[in-house]
This record gives structure tokens, C-alpha cells and sequence, in this order.
């Protein structure tokens, strides 16, 4: 089950990475691309702390991707309380970028709302329907150990 989560945790973070790379080259936001044309906007420092802060959220994932990957093959890597404890700090720190980085671009500029509370909930959702199939009886397989005791019979010690 344990790497079952791992590989699925792998999954998810590389394709929030591959969407957080697509975001960042792409020029679909309010002002244009973020490296580009928004530089050339009133917002430019704005832009330019939203676009650090998601290649900072970024950075972080794929070392949490490299991480995970190396714990994968080994359980010793992964059992040792100072791998558990930086991932978390590196993972909490990525996810907290990319989070205040769409904050802030979402209240300063882009004011859409609405469209941010809508993709929040999605993503809150998918993750629950995620979970929820990780630890269906469907596909969670628990190993039962029966103990036998075999108890001497009455007349055995007559």
C-alpha cells in the first residue's frame, strides 16, 4: 500500500510540475506571457514575484520527484526520519510558493475569483476521489496472520 501512495505521490507531483512549467511558458495570462509582454505592464514587479514564485514552487516539486524517486528503490532511504522530515519542509515550501504566487497574481491582477475558487475546489476534490480509491477494500489488500495455540487436553495431565 505504502508504495502504492509513493508511485501515485510521484505521479501527481509531476504532473503539477508539468502544469506549473505550462504555465510559465505559456502566454494565456490576463496580461500575456509572464517573462515577456506582462514585464511590459504597470504590474511588472508583481508579474515578476508571481513568476519567481512558481519557478521557486517548481523547483522545489522536482526535488520532492528526485526524493521520492530515490526512496522508491530504497526503503532504508525512505524509513529515516530526516528524509521524512526534509520532504515535508521542501514539499510545504513548494506547495506554499505556488499557492502565494497564484494568490497573488489572482488578487492584484487577474481579480478572476471565481474561476479560482472553482479550480480550487476541483483540486480539492480530485485529490479526495484519489485518496478515496487508495483506500477502497477494493484495492487495499491487508495481510491477516492467524495464531494458532494448541492447548493440552484435560486428560493429558492426569
Amino acid at each position: 500500500m505504502i508504495i502504492e501512495l509513493r508511485r501515485l505521490g510521484v505521479s501527481l507531483l509531476c504532473l503539477a510540475v508539468g502544469l506549473s512549467v505550462a504555465s510559465l511558458i505559456t502566454n494565456l495570462w490576463d496580461c500575456g506571457n509572464l517573462f515577456t509582454s506582462c514585464q511590459n505592464t504597470t504590474y511588472k514587479e508583481t508579474v515578476s514575484a508571481v513568476a519567481g514564485l512558481i519557478i521557486l514552487g517548481t523547483i522545489c516539486l522536482l526535488i520532492i520527484i528526485l526524493l521520492d524517486a530515490i526512496a522508491l528503490c530504497s526503503d532504508v532511504f525512505a524509513s529515516r526520519a530526516s528524509y521524512t522530515t526534509i520532504r515535508f519542509i521542501i514539499l510545504y515550501l513548494g506547495a506554499a510558493a505556488l499557492l502565494i504566487g497564484v494568490l497573488v497574481y489572482t488578487s492584484l491582477i487577474g481579480h478572476h475569483w471565481s474561476y479560482f475558487f472553482a479550480v480550487t475546489g476541483a483540486v480539492l476534490a480530485t485529490q479526495v476521489a484519489i485518496l478515496a480509491i487508495m483506500s477502497s477494500k477494493c484495492i487495499t489488500v491487508r495481510g491477516t496472520t492467524t495464531t494458532r495455540t494448541i492447548r493440552e487436553s484435560r486428560l493429558a495431565h492426569r
